[in-house]
């Protein structure tokens, strides 16, 4: 990561360009070392879910300890050097129901940004849906609740504008092989993290290419960048067309055999958010630029 941070800056030097970095991580090994250098130039999303009974059910070290301890000792560190500080939340059907109470006990141990996301995977019935909707809607109370107060706490899910977020246009999909790319540890290059992180996925079929060679599967990166309505025909009718971009590829190719193909997953979890939103800026009366000022 040294290497990578100290090449890229130099390259960005030589060409005028200012370049930033971003990493997710378990928290677990941070030390005053790796902060001191990472300062101004490494922003920090945490994964972590809840409490320690939350988060230690699904995330265990090796040896099958919980995790929660070995973030929570570092925060003070962590938070010395970088005061504003996001979790990056998953949840499961076995603890959707804490979520709200989750997210706000994070929030009083000094994370300010916060983005959930349902854990793909996992068996989720229509009750654990119906919870998922119900703990967001708490949440969206809590968000109105902090930024009225203009409390150092964020949710990007409840500030895109309006034309952002309910907009019906002709470019489907994500970020995935059309403006970002993974590289995995081999050298191989993919559309995202995902097509190598979902089980049971022919990697192979979505290599883009190698370090070494460059993108050199333009067959596969065309099928990304050229997705649009007429191939996502079973979306034509949907209630959340104006809001969903037919799910993530990875997960669509999991699920159907094909990225244009929804899966049903995202498609249960694209409703739940859109009424969520829909609720959210019609009950509390609330146009989203004045929120964003709150926020500041």
């Amino acid at each position: 990561i040294r290497e990578i941070v100290q090449y890229a800056e130099n390259i960005a030097n030589l060409n005028g360009k200012k370049i930033s970095f971003n990493m997710t991580t378990n928290g677990t090994l941070f030390t005053e070392e790796i902060l001191s250098f990472s300062q101004g130039k490494i922003a920090y999303l945490i994964s972590i879910d809840g409490d320690k009974i939350t988060h230690d059910k699904h995330r265990r070290t090796i040896d099958g300890k919980g995790s929660y301890d070995l973030i929570m000792n570092s925060l003070p560190l962590v938070k010395r050097y970088q005061h504003w500080l996001g979790a990056r939340m998953t949840v499961y059907p076995d603890t959707v129901d804490k979520l709200a109470d989750n997210l706000d006990f994070l929030y009083s141990k000094g994370f300010n940004q916060f983005i959930i996301g349902p854990s793909y995977g996992p068996k989720w019935d229509d009750k654990a849906f119906a919870t998922y909707e119900d703990q967001m809607n708490r949440i969206s109370r809590f968000y109105i609740e902090k930024t009225k107060n203009k409390e150092p706490f964020r949710m990007n899910f409840f500030e895109s504008k309006n034309n952002e977020r309910f907009c019906k246009t002709n470019t489907w999909g994500c970020r995935a092989g059309r403006n970002g790319i993974t590289v995995s540890a081999e050298g191989g290059l993919y559309p995202c993290s995902k097509f190598l992180g979902l089980s049971g996925l022919d990697k192979g079929s979505f290599c883009l290419g190698h370090i070494a060679t460059g993108i050199t599967k333009l067959d596969i990166r065309d099928e990304l960048v050229s997705l649009n309505t007429e191939q996502f025909t079973e979306c034509i009718d949907c209630e959340a067309i104006d809001y969903c971009t037919g799910g993530c590829p990875a997960n669509n190719y999991h699920d159907r055999g094909i990225v244009s193909k929804p899966s049903p997953f995202d498609c249960a979890i694209a409703k739940i958010n859109r009424r969520v939103i829909k609720r959210f800026e019609e009950e509390n009366c609330l146009d989203l630029e004045t929120v964003q000022k709150l926020s500041c």
